[in-house]
């Protein structure tokens, strides 16, 4: 028999002290505590925020940075179910210290900061322009639908080449490589792509190999 196990992951945003790592623990457990209390999935969720917006140390609720004028407080949050539905509010990101007053990040637009569906579900966090111009959770959701480990999801994008009818498939993971926004990680915007197993097999199912030419 198929047991579901409940899981809430939390994040106390961009730029938040590792040290405070009790407060999003302390949110999960909140969280948590309300399912087994028979509350819903969005009320959990709703409650964990609620705990974390009430933590001064972060950036969010009563701990939001001021804007660019040092006196204005203007954030956005948003929710999405698995059945497809969200809901968003958005004033400005509170993602950066002193961003520009007005600024909306990805967090309020669908796809951006967060997606979800039946097979699970993506939130984003760092470079907001970033994130909402590659509509990258929708993208990491994506790839997970079509049996993406989640692991793998979150730490690399597909292995997507552009050939030039000349240099393999491996020369041309090389130099997409040396673009300046990838690196090891989470140190840079994008993750360095690996000719690893999923990358062989992904290339397989096309009939090739890292050596073959790509046009």
């Amino acid at each position: 028999m198929h047991v579901f196990q409940h899981a809430i992951l939390t994040h106390g945003g961009a730029g938040s002290d590792p040290q405070d790592s009790d407060g999003p623990q302390s949110a999960a457990k909140v969280g948590m505590d309300s399912m087994g209390n028979g509350k819903s999935a969005l009320n959990a969720v709703i409650q964990a925020v609620r705990y974390l917006e009430d933590d001064p140390r972060f950036n969010a609720g009563t701990g939001s940075q001021l804007r660019a004028d040092g006196r204005a407080i203007q954030l956005d949050a948003s929710c999405m179910m698995s059945n497809g539905k969200f809901g968003a509010v958005a004033l400005s990101s509170g993602e950066l210290k002193k961003a520009a007053i007005g600024r909306v990040g990805d967090v309020p637009l669908p796809g951006c900061g967060l997606f979800c569906g039946p097979v699970g579900a993506v939130a984003c966090t760092g470079d907001g322009e970033f994130i909402a111009l590659k509509n990258l959770a929708k993208e990491v959701y994506g790839w997970i639908e079509r049996d993406m480990s989640p692991r793998a999801a979150a730490k690399r994008e597909p292995a997507h080449v552009i050939g030039d009818g000349r240099s393999s498939i491996k020369n041309l993971i090389q130099k997409t490589n040396t673009d300046p926004v990838r690196g090891f990680g989470h140190e840079k915007v994008l993750t360095r792509i690996e000719i690893d197993d999923m990358t062989e097999r992904l290339v397989w199912q096309k009939g090739l190999s890292p050596d073959s030419g790509c046009t």
